[in-house]
């Protein structure tokens, strides 16, 4: 999922420089592959945080949990690294477009790679622009010594995972409306 990931990216970037006069063939050249590519991410990381949810409720043992999301993120190390440099520099921030569906296309896309990312990272996750910049799951896990036993412990740990998945859902869900408006109005 590394790889197509990191595909995804450069395709993101590369559609923001192209300035494409045929529009079907920039649709079919640039926003068909990348809303691929991208369906499959959302999958798997949506399925990820239900199957985090389905260990959370059926360890008792953090560490388990923690050793999971960790063999996860070495899998993910190389996007992580490109997306924190990007987010560093600056360059995905609100991409001005005069086409307003490439521009939510290219937000939820970004929003996409931030929260699945964060699915797998400790510290905060990335998304507050889609209703969750808190502690992700891996972190209070690494940061705490409660028992996953404890209900509270428990239940902040699933509120988390499910705000995560919600957080992707919701960057999908611009990415999905934006290819239905970018495939009416270009492919006419």
């Amino acid at each position: 999922m590394a790889a197509a990931a990191i595909s995804l990216i450069d395709r993101l970037i590369q559609l923001l420089s192209v300035r494409e006069k045929n529009r079907e063939r920039y649709f079919k050249n640039f926003i068909e592959p990348l809303y691929i590519d991208a369906e499959k991410i959302a999958a798997d990381y949506m399925k990820l945080l239900i199957e985090l949810i389905h260990r959370i409720d059926d360890s008792g043992n953090g560490r388990e949990i923690v050793e999971w999301l960790e063999v996860r993120s070495v899998d993910l190390q190389p996007v992580r690294v490109k997306i924190r440099a990007m987010i560093k520099d600056g360059s995905m921030q609100e991409q001005a477009d005069s086409d307003e569906w490439v521009g939510l296309f290219c937000k939820g896309l970004w929003g996409l790679l931030r929260g699945s990312i964060s699915s797998v990272s400790d510290g905060q996750a990335m998304t507050s622009d889609y209703g969750f910049g808190d502690h992700t799951v891996l972190d209070l896990l690494k940061r705490t010594r409660e028992s996953i036993i404890n209900p509270d412990f428990h239940e902040r740990l699933v509120g988390h995972a499910v705000r995560q998945r919600t957080a992707i859902a919701l960057a999908w869900k611009d990415v999905t409306t934006a290819y239905a408006g970018l495939r009416a109005e270009y492919l006419r």
